[in-house]
Protein backbone atom coordinates (compact mmCIF):
# COMPACT_ATOMS: atom_id res chain seq x y z
CA UNK A 1 0.00 0.00 0.00
CA UNK A 2 1.21 3.31 -1.06
CA UNK A 3 0.51 7.10 -2.33
CA UNK A 4 0.31 7.06 -5.97
CA UNK A 5 -0.21 10.91 -5.51
CA UNK A 6 1.38 12.93 -2.76
CA UNK A 7 0.32 16.27 -1.51
CA UNK A 8 2.42 19.09 -3.47
CA UNK A 9 4.51 21.62 -1.81
CA UNK A 10 2.17 25.60 -2.02
CA UNK A 11 4.46 28.83 -2.41
CA UNK A 12 2.77 32.04 -3.58
CA UNK A 13 1.37 35.21 -2.44
CA UNK A 14 -1.90 35.57 -1.88
CA UNK A 15 -4.09 35.78 -4.86
CA UNK A 16 -7.89 34.69 -3.59
CA UNK A 17 -7.67 31.68 -5.15
CA UNK A 18 -7.39 28.24 -3.89
CA UNK A 19 -4.96 25.59 -4.18
CA UNK A 20 -5.43 22.14 -3.54
CA UNK A 21 -3.68 19.57 -1.47
CA UNK A 22 -4.07 16.12 -2.97
CA UNK A 23 -2.88 12.61 -1.78
CA UNK A 24 -4.33 8.67 -3.54
CA UNK A 25 -3.75 5.78 -2.25
CA UNK A 26 -3.01 2.77 -4.96
CA UNK A 27 -3.27 -0.64 -4.78
CA UNK A 28 -6.02 -0.63 -1.95
CA UNK A 29 -7.76 -3.62 -1.05
CA UNK A 30 -10.38 -1.76 0.72
CA UNK A 31 -11.89 1.77 1.39
CA UNK A 32 -9.12 4.19 2.69
CA UNK A 33 -9.64 6.19 5.43
CA UNK A 34 -7.70 9.60 5.52
CA UNK A 35 -6.98 11.95 8.00
CA UNK A 36 -5.27 15.75 7.17
CA UNK A 37 -2.29 16.56 9.58
CA UNK A 38 -1.65 21.05 10.07
CA UNK A 39 2.11 21.31 11.65
CA UNK A 40 1.60 17.49 13.25
CA UNK A 41 -2.21 18.20 14.55
CA UNK A 42 -5.22 16.64 12.90
CA UNK A 43 -7.40 18.96 11.36
CA UNK A 44 -11.21 18.48 12.02
CA UNK A 45 -13.11 17.31 9.17
CA UNK A 46 -10.60 16.90 7.06
CA UNK A 47 -10.96 13.45 6.13
CA UNK A 48 -10.69 13.04 1.92
CA UNK A 49 -8.56 12.91 -0.94
CA UNK A 50 -7.72 16.44 -0.44
CA UNK A 51 -7.58 19.59 1.34
CA UNK A 52 -7.88 23.41 0.23
CA UNK A 53 -5.50 26.35 1.63
CA UNK A 54 -5.86 29.50 0.70
CA UNK A 55 -5.20 32.16 3.08
CA UNK A 56 -2.02 33.41 4.53
CA UNK A 57 -3.15 32.15 7.97
CA UNK A 58 -2.87 28.49 6.21
CA UNK A 59 0.49 28.61 5.90
CA UNK A 60 2.60 25.54 7.34
CA UNK A 61 3.16 21.93 6.74
CA UNK A 62 0.52 19.52 5.93
CA UNK A 63 0.40 15.55 5.25
CA UNK A 64 -2.27 12.84 5.59
CA UNK A 65 -2.55 9.73 6.98
CA UNK A 66 -4.60 6.90 5.29
CA UNK A 67 -5.52 3.53 6.57
CA UNK A 68 -7.38 0.57 5.32
CA UNK A 69 -8.73 -1.97 6.73
CA UNK A 70 -8.46 -5.67 5.08
CA UNK A 71 -9.59 -9.07 6.59
CA UNK A 72 -9.62 -7.45 10.32
CA UNK A 73 -6.16 -6.19 9.75
CA UNK A 74 -5.71 -2.30 9.58
CA UNK A 75 -2.79 -0.88 7.31
CA UNK A 76 -2.00 2.66 7.85
CA UNK A 77 0.30 4.48 5.41
CA UNK A 78 1.68 8.61 5.80
CA UNK A 79 1.94 10.81 3.12
CA UNK A 80 4.96 12.88 2.58
CA UNK A 81 5.05 16.44 4.30
CA UNK A 82 4.02 19.47 1.96
CA UNK A 83 4.91 22.80 2.84
CA UNK A 84 2.67 25.35 2.38
CA UNK A 85 3.29 29.00 2.53
CA UNK A 86 1.57 31.50 1.44
CA UNK A 87 2.47 35.50 2.06
CA UNK A 88 0.29 38.57 2.45
CA UNK A 89 -0.65 40.63 -0.72
CA UNK A 90 -0.15 44.41 -1.27
CA UNK A 91 -3.25 46.27 -0.58
CA UNK A 92 -2.92 50.28 -1.00
CA UNK A 93 -5.57 52.54 0.75
CA UNK A 94 -5.63 56.03 -0.40
CA UNK A 95 -8.10 58.82 1.12
CA UNK A 96 -9.98 60.58 -1.69
CA UNK A 97 -8.61 63.87 -2.73
CA UNK A 98 -12.02 66.84 -1.63
CA UNK A 99 -12.77 70.39 -2.57
CA UNK A 100 -14.94 72.62 -0.39
CA UNK A 101 -15.12 76.03 0.03
CA UNK A 102 -14.12 78.64 2.80
CA UNK A 103 -17.09 78.10 5.37
CA UNK A 104 -18.31 74.89 4.80
CA UNK A 105 -18.59 72.02 7.47
CA UNK A 106 -16.43 69.23 7.43
CA UNK A 107 -16.97 66.60 4.74
CA UNK A 108 -17.62 63.10 5.24
CA UNK A 109 -14.00 61.89 4.06
CA UNK A 110 -13.66 58.46 1.65
CA UNK A 111 -10.99 56.10 0.99
CA UNK A 112 -10.37 54.14 -2.26
CA UNK A 113 -8.75 50.47 -2.44
CA UNK A 114 -6.33 49.07 -5.03
CA UNK A 115 -4.67 45.57 -4.77
CA UNK A 116 -7.74 43.37 -3.55
CA UNK A 117 -7.41 39.73 -4.63
CA UNK A 118 -10.22 37.36 -5.98
CA UNK A 119 -13.74 38.30 -4.59
CA UNK A 120 -12.06 40.20 -1.26
CA UNK A 121 -13.83 43.59 -0.94
CA UNK A 122 -13.56 45.93 1.98
CA UNK A 123 -16.03 44.16 4.04
CA UNK A 124 -14.60 40.76 3.64
CA UNK A 125 -11.08 41.42 3.80
CA UNK A 126 -10.79 43.87 7.14
CA UNK A 127 -10.87 43.18 10.85
CA UNK A 128 -12.98 45.66 11.98
CA UNK A 129 -12.86 49.41 9.82
CA UNK A 130 -9.95 51.97 10.08
CA UNK A 131 -10.13 55.52 10.26
CA UNK A 132 -9.81 58.65 8.14
CA UNK A 133 -8.89 62.12 9.53
CA UNK A 134 -8.11 65.06 8.60
CA UNK A 135 -7.29 68.61 11.22
CA UNK A 136 -10.15 70.89 8.96
CA UNK A 137 -12.65 71.95 11.42
CA UNK A 138 -10.80 70.84 14.75
CA UNK A 139 -9.33 73.52 17.39
CA UNK A 140 -10.46 76.27 15.10
CA UNK A 141 -8.45 75.18 11.63
CA UNK A 142 -11.24 76.19 9.19
CA UNK A 143 -9.00 78.82 6.93
CA UNK A 144 -9.04 78.66 3.63
CA UNK A 145 -5.93 76.18 2.20
CA UNK A 146 -5.45 72.58 2.16
CA UNK A 147 -5.77 69.91 4.98
CA UNK A 148 -4.18 66.12 4.51
CA UNK A 149 -6.45 63.68 4.79
CA UNK A 150 -4.85 60.69 6.77
CA UNK A 151 -6.37 57.09 6.45
CA UNK A 152 -4.84 54.55 8.92
CA UNK A 153 -5.72 51.91 11.54
CA UNK A 154 -6.86 49.07 8.68
CA UNK A 155 -6.01 45.64 9.31
CA UNK A 156 -6.31 42.51 7.16
CA UNK A 157 -4.87 39.38 7.53
CA UNK A 158 -3.70 38.25 4.05
CA UNK A 159 -2.88 42.16 2.95
CA UNK A 160 0.27 44.10 3.54
CA UNK A 161 -1.19 47.73 3.55
CA UNK A 162 0.16 50.86 2.69
CA UNK A 163 -1.30 54.20 2.48
CA UNK A 164 -1.58 57.47 0.54
CA UNK A 165 -2.76 61.35 1.52
CA UNK A 166 -6.06 62.63 -0.18
CA UNK A 167 -5.75 66.65 0.04
CA UNK A 168 -8.45 68.72 1.07
CA UNK A 169 -8.74 71.69 -0.72
CA UNK A 170 -10.84 74.72 1.02
CA UNK A 171 -11.50 77.67 -1.54
CA UNK A 172 -12.03 81.12 -0.88
CA UNK A 173 -15.85 81.87 -0.86
CA UNK A 174 -16.40 84.81 -2.87
CA UNK A 175 -18.56 87.73 -0.92
CA UNK A 176 -18.70 90.09 -4.01
CA UNK A 177 -22.37 89.50 -4.62
CA UNK A 178 -23.34 88.31 -1.18
CA UNK A 179 -25.52 90.48 0.62
CA UNK A 180 -25.21 88.56 3.82
CA UNK A 181 -21.17 89.51 4.35
CA UNK A 182 -20.89 92.93 6.20
CA UNK A 183 -17.05 94.26 6.17
CA UNK A 184 -16.62 96.87 8.52
CA UNK A 185 -13.82 99.57 8.08
CA UNK A 186 -12.41 102.22 10.71
CA UNK A 187 -10.47 104.69 9.52
CA UNK A 188 -9.49 107.63 12.46
CA UNK A 189 -11.93 107.79 14.53
CA UNK A 190 -14.64 107.45 11.70
CA UNK A 191 -16.38 103.59 11.46
CA UNK A 192 -17.81 102.90 7.80
CA UNK A 193 -20.10 100.43 7.04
Amino acid sequence: MQFSTQPQNVSKTYDGTESILTAVLSNTAGTAAYQWYKNGSAISGADGTSYIVKNVSDSGRYSVSASVTVDGETLTESSNTAEVNITKASLNIKANDISITYGDAAPEYTVSFSGFKGSDTSESAFKGTGTVSCDYGSSGKMHYGTYSIIPERYTAADYDITYTAGILTVGAKDVKNDSSVIVTLSYDTAVYT
